[in-house]
């Protein structure tokens, strides 16, 4: 494939590294201003992740800090079928899980799920984007860099088709019977507890805000994009590789994450638009991107 374009603001791009933790003292990062049209109609969110390889797979929570979580309950098996998992992205919305909620977990050994919330009434309050059982897909436990995409895609005249991709490949979908305009919990937080706006990456809230231990995640995030248009299927499955360049139709907000400056690492397409950084124990930052500079 041809070479990622330049980054357009002339500062390098890198990563975020979040690593082991004890519990209620997590390693994160955390947004409050979503880009405003993300989540109005069809959207698109990307990723790029390295999990931590060298860490062992097994039960998770409670102590077992190091732990990749192995469980891989089915969607809507009981009211907790959702509690198992190391987060990647927290935004859950602990008042009403069902109001606004979007994250990514860990789960079975490597495996990704997305969780949503959009007002759909299900055991467990969000929706479930994920192979089932989680096993039928490849870990991404293998030290390597992927990319991960979840898109909202309107479906015949009322329906959502919520679409997980990884490393331009479908690996799950869920229809949803709703689409709801996201902004209503995302543009003020109104909604969500007041100490826990926004969404986190790296660590979950009630733990990065000091409460009970959830499991964190261990490993590299990069090149967080928001779409407000759903990525067409050929697009992802040729072109998952490359750096949008500056301007693409769609694009509201790309984050290389290039090094914090005063705890913040900011939006190419808005630079007033930031990720603060929470280190707790070791360096955040990282100059290693799968993209390039």
């Amino acid at each position: 494939p041809p070479p990622p374009p330049p980054p357009p603001t002339g500062q390098a791009s890198g990563s975020l590294q979040f690593y082991e933790n004890m519990p209620r003292a997590d390693d994160y990062a955390r947004i409050t201003d979503l880009p405003v049209s993300f989540g109005v109609g069809e959207f698109t969110f990307e990723m790029w992740v390295r999990l931590d390889a060298s860490l062992p797979v097994g039960p998770a929570g409670g102590t077992s800090t190091r732990n990749w979580s192995s469980a891989d309950p089915a969607p809507y098996s009981s009211p907790q079928w959702w509690y198992a998992g190391n987060f990647l992205v927290d935004g859950h919305n602990n008042a009403d899980f069902s109001s606004g909620t979007f994250s990514f977990q860990v789960i079975g050994g490597g495996r990704i799920r997305w969780l949503f919330g959009d007002g759909s009434a299900v055991t467990g309050g969000v929706l479930a984007v994920q192979a089932v059982p989680s096993s039928s897909t490849a870990s991404l436990l293998d030290g390597q860099w992927h990319h991960i995409a979840a898109v909202r895609r309107w479906q015949g005249s009322t329906e959502a088709r919520l679409e997980l991709w990884i490393d331009g490949q479908l690996i799950a979908t869920e229809t949803s019977s709703r689409r709801t305009n996201m902004s209503t919990w995302w543009a003020t937080w109104s909604a969500f507890p007041s100490d826990q706006p926004g969404w986190l990456i790296g660590a979950e809230k009630f733990s990065a805000n000091g409460g009970a231990y959830w499991d964190d995640y261990k490993g590299g995030i990069t090149e967080v994009r928001f779409f407000d248009r759903a990525r067409t299927p050929g697009d992802l499955q040729l072109n998952w590789r490359q750096r949008p360049a500056p301007g693409t139709p769609g694009l509201v907000g790309s984050f290389r994450m290039v090094q914090p400056s005063s705890s913040l690492t900011c939006d190419d397409v808005l630079a007033s638009r930031c990720f603060r950084v929470f280190p707790q124990s070791q360096p955040i930052w990282s100059p290693v991107n799968p993209l390039g500079q």
